[in-house]
């Protein structure tokens, strides 16, 4: 259940803060099974700022799935920072959701770092990305 506080504190860490009001979204489906959303907010941070993430998977299929959850973060030259895999079991019906929040550092990278919820059953896999500029 850390993957997305990975993710928000690599984020952070590698670059993010908080001020504009706006946030960002995704959402993905791409597996039947599986529904995926995150979001990040704002959308646009500044030094001292508080960045905020959650991510949700849904088992939005008949049956019980055991999903993999991996939470990337990639940073300014494409590199991923911040990877986090784990083994979640769902019913039918049932979510996972983590969320986290980092105050932005001076000392971090200014620029946009990209967030990636992806989940994988044995139908495939479902992923969603949200986005934030350190400015």
């Amino acid at each position: 259940m850390r993957s997305i506080i990975t993710l928000l504190a690599v984020v952070a860490v590698a670059a993010v803060g908080a001020a504009s009001a706006s946030a960002t979204a995704g959402t993905g489906n791409q597996n039947p099974a599986l529904a995926v959303s995150i979001s990040i907010e704002p959308s646009t941070v500044t030094t001292g700022d508080v960045v905020s993430a959650a991510e949700t998977v849904t088992n939005v299929s008949s049956s019980k799935q055991v999903v993999v959850v991996t939470t990337t973060i990639t940073g300014l030259s494409g590199a991923v920072l911040a990877p986090d895999s784990q083994k979640v079991v769902l019913k039918r019906g049932e979510s996972f959701t983590q969320s986290a929040s980092y105050v932005v550092d001076a000392d971090d990278e200014r620029g946009v770092y990209t967030a990636t919820v992806t989940a994988t059953a044995s139908g495939g896999t479902s992923s969603a990305s949200a986005s934030v500029e350190y400015v």
